[in-house]
């Protein structure tokens, strides 16, 4: 019985000591692979890099304003600027007409973080667009419309540092 225990006891240190070392290797990898960017939200705008190297990026959202805030995310078709979705859009048309692949989302009350980050694989030499629809109240105008929106070009190789 005793040696039935020490048995048991050997397999789950080994079984642990492994879980443990291959936690620990997979996070040294996803440190060095990983961007990591914070995008502040404050009344009416975004603070953000202009330009973010391309590859694997985790995207943080801060709110330093004083009302509730979001930032979507959204890859533009290539050759379309921010200016020409909010010139399309203030005339009617559909978002999606100017974007592809489906928007990333974080919301964040004022003064904080967002809870979670977007993970994206950041293609080079696209424009990436950020934009809060939110609105103060239910007759206001949307935050976009106040200048919450930006865009950033990724540009560089995936070891350059990213902004944030």
């Amino acid at each position: 019985m005793e040696h039935a225990c020490r048995t048991r006891l050997s397999r789950t240190v080994t079984v642990a000591v492994v879980v443990l070392l291959a936690a620990l290797l997979s996070g040294c990898e996803a440190a060095e692979s990983t961007n990591e960017v914070t995008v502040a939200g404050i009344d009416y705008a975004f603070d953000a890099p202009d330009t973010i190297s391309p590859g694997p990026t985790a995207i943080a959202f801060e709110n330093r304003g004083k009302v509730l805030h979001e930032m979507i995310l959204v890859r533009l078709k290539e050759g379309v600027t921010l200016e020409q979705v909010m010139q399309g859009v203030q005339g009617g048309d559909d978002p999606s007409e100017f974007t592809e692949g489906g928007p990333g989302i974080l919301i964040a009350k004022p003064g904080e973080m967002a809870e979670t980050r977007l993970l994206v694989d950041l293609l080079p030499g696209r424009t990436y667009a950020l934009v809060c629809n939110l609105q103060d109240e239910p007759e206001a105008p949307p935050h976009t419309a106040l200048g919450m929106r930006s865009s950033f070009v990724v540009s560089g190789t995936a070891d350059s540092s990213s902004g944030g």
